[in-house]
């Protein structure tokens, strides 16, 4: 089986009371780690089972070793901090209150592996379907707050914030790639808030354009997963474009073109967001209007999907 699905669950599972008690009393220091991993592998077993009962496709684990779904990666990294966020959180009548949201305080690095040993342990958990692994999305880290996202005196702008949190999903994404993990589900709540009204207000309040974080959030996850081989990715999009991302395979994609070097494989171009029904020779065209180029005398080896051009030989 390959994603995308036509039914899985998105995000955490209500957990089961003995969880939380067991959380409770770890964090009161009345119950030691050992005892604590005990009961959350267990707790995980148990919702593993539960999935696979009901015949998902995909089997997660049910975020039972964080404390909220987004926790798993503030927690693992070193030199976040909370603060209330600038966003209100609404009724259709009132305002219901401010959530707390991560800050860098200091440089972002990670303490130790975000969620790759928790996947390691589902793998070997799961019977049926694909293990998956979900971690909050990039956009999640700057959104609630904006401007208030990181120190002056740790980051001297966005794209300096920016560029150390690529980095961090970059590494764990790769140690999930050594993990076997082949399903990643980045949780963004970032950019659809980023479509209500009143969320758009809040952010002109602070002084930032709504629709430029669009295109900026766009790019970051295009950065983070710039590791990932070519191909089609699954997408969500407005019912009205749903047609033009429908690819030849029948799911809603954005076929994403990549480029590697033959002495050491790694990925030296990635271009995402074109229509999961536009042609790959289209897309290689495109690219060299977003700064792609090829040096003099040198071409790449293309398959059929490609033309064949001064740049481009085929078919390989």
């Amino acid at each position: 089986m390959q994603p995308p699905f036509r039914v899985e669950h998105i995000g955490s599972f209500l957990r089961p009371q003995r969880l939380l008690e067991a959380a409770r009393a770890h964090k009161a220091k009345r119950l030691d780690e050992k005892e604590f991993r005990k009961i959350q592998d267990e707790s995980i077993r148990e919702i593993v089972a539960f999935q696979e009962s009901l015949g998902l496709p995909s089997v997660t684990d049910g975020e039972f070793r964080r404390r909220s779904w987004s926790a798993g990666f503030i927690d693992a990294v070193d030199g976040f901090g909370l603060r209330d966020g600038t966003l209100t959180f609404r009724t259709e009548s009132s305002i219901i209150g401010v959530a707390a949201s991560p800050y860098a305080r200091a440089p972002l690095r990670r303490k130790h592996r975000i969620v790759a040993d928790d996947y390691r342990f589902l793998r070997s958990t799961v019977k049926r379907g694909v293990p998956k692994a979900t971690v909050a999305s990039p956009p999640v880290m700057h959104y609630f707050l904006g401007p208030q996202a990181f120190e002056r005196g740790v980051y001297p702008d966005r794209e300096a914030f920016f560029s150390d949190l690529v980095k961090l999903y970059r590494d764990e994404i790769a140690d999930l790639a050594a993990e076997g993990c082949t399903y990643l589900q980045l949780d963004d709540t970032a950019l659809p808030c980023n479509c209500d009204p009143n969320a758009r207000k809040d952010v002109v309040a602070r002084a930032e354009n709504p629709d430029e974080l669009t295109e900026r959030y766009a790019r970051l996850f295009n950065d983070c997963i710039g590791a990932i081989d070519g191909t089609h990715i699954a997408a969500k999009v407005p019912d009205a474009v749903t047609l033009a991302f429908r690819n030849r395979k029948g799911f809603i994609s954005q076929n994403v073109l990549a480029t590697c070097d033959f002495d050491n494989l790694i990925f030296t171009y990635i271009l995402a967001g074109w229509e999961g029904s536009q042609h790959d020779g289209a897309v290689f065209e495109s690219a060299f209007d977003h700064g792609f180029e090829v040096s003099a005398g040198t071409y790449y080896l293309g398959d059929a999907g490609f033309g064949l051009t001064p740049f481009c030989l085929t078919p390989y």
